[in-house]
């Protein structure tokens, strides 16, 4: 090979400005709580139980370009 490394990332659910307007939207439509139409809506079928924070998925992909990575070659 040519010494690239070569990765791809499709992080969700992440935290964003337009989730944080649905939940209240989406909770009064099902007669929940916010935290009960985050998880019926975006973290129900998802491996992490949790918001992603844009910083995380940076800190992700600077960790992925990085030399420290060499050694992952698959996924899920």
């Amino acid at each position: 090979m040519n010494g690239i490394t070569y990765n791809t990332m499709i992080p969700e659910p992440v935290r964003t400005e337009l989730i944080e307007k649905q939940l209240p939207v989406l909770a009064k439509q099902d007669g929940t709580t916010e935290e009960e139409a985050l998880n019926h809506h975006f973290l129900g079928k998802q491996w992490i139980k949790s918001l992603l924070e844009p910083s995380e998925i940076g800190a992700t992909v600077v960790f992925l370009a990085s030399e420290g990575a060499v050694a992952i070659t698959g996924g899920i």
